[in-house]
């Protein structure tokens, strides 16, 4: 289901916007799981139940199987992933039944698992798309004044991941999904930001195709990239084009919760593209 935008006397950034980052998250791990420190049995075997609870889009065994391995290896760079990770999934699996003030406590506990892997690991692309990610959805429960700032930080943020590492896809959707969201925002609301808070980043619907196409070209494969890609070809006004990403969409096995989600939006914006 589309997202809808909301704009209270503060707010300037669209809810939609920082809900996408967060169906980034569990593709991130892939690049975890090859360079982890040195194996201890238990928590191999703990991360592998809690894998296999994730695929089956349990989010919450997931979590607990992932807080055992924690309690034994807090410093693991492939721990502290899984336990970001663990939490956005669950808070968004809450934030979608309604539970707003428990998604909220979820999305601060992957934002603190964020700030782990930032002070361990300052040197990691991964880190820094995740403290993206994972500050990006807490805007959702945020003032106007730091919507803003974070969202500068998201910017920012994922820039510094591509710094790192340019052929990491995940910073590329991150930054098309901001791009259009700001290309979207009117000339009352630019103007309200720019008076109190000294502006926005720039950026266009055309800068948010290219992001989404450097992505898949990374990464043909990513399910976010080709829903988002749709999106922003709707909102372009290119139906054709975003029709072929939607078929990718249905296509594509889910990697989350939020993937069926968006596979079932895919479905009806199919549906609604073909009754014009």
């Amino acid at each position: 289901m589309s997202c809808s935008k909301y704009l209270m006397r503060s707010a300037v950034v669209s809810r939609c916007s920082w809900i996408a980052l967060l169906f980034l998250l569990p593709v991130a791990l892939v690049r975890a799981q090859s360079s982890s420190e040195a194996p201890d049995a238990t928590v191999e075997a703990l991360l592998r139940r809690g894998d296999a609870l994730q695929r089956a889009f349990d989010n919450a065994a997931a979590l607990d199987m992932y807080r055992s391995a924690y309690a034994r290896a807090p410093e693991r760079f492939d721990v502290l992933l899984r336990m970001t990770r663990a939490h956005h999934d669950l808070a968004q699996d809450l934030l979608a039944a309604g539970s707003k003030t428990a998604a909220e406590e979820h999305f601060e506990q992957a934002v603190a698992f964020a700030e782990q892997l930032h002070a361990r690991y300052p040197d990691r692309a991964e880190t820094y798309f995740f403290l993206a990610a994972t500050y990006g959805n807490l805007a959702l429960f945020r003032g106007g004044k730091e919507k803003v700032r974070i969202g500068r930080a998201v910017e920012e943020y994922a820039r510094q991941a591509l710094a790192l590492d340019t052929t990491y896809a995940l910073p590329y959707v991150a930054l098309g999904v901001f791009y259009r969201e700001v290309s979207s925002l009117n000339w009352i609301q630019r103007t309200f930001a720019k008076v109190l808070y000294g502006g926005i980043p720039s950026g266009t619907k055309e800068d948010a195709v290219r992001m989404f196409e450097k992505a898949l070209a990374l990464d043909p494969s990513l399910p976010l990239a080709h829903y988002e890609l749709a999106r922003t070809y709707l909102a372009m006004g290119r139906a054709e084009a975003a029709r072929r990403h939607l078929e990718r969409v249905v296509a594509l096995p889910p990697l989350t919760s939020q993937d069926r989600r968006n596979q079932e939006d895919a479905r009806r914006r199919l549906a609604e593209l073909q009754g014009r």
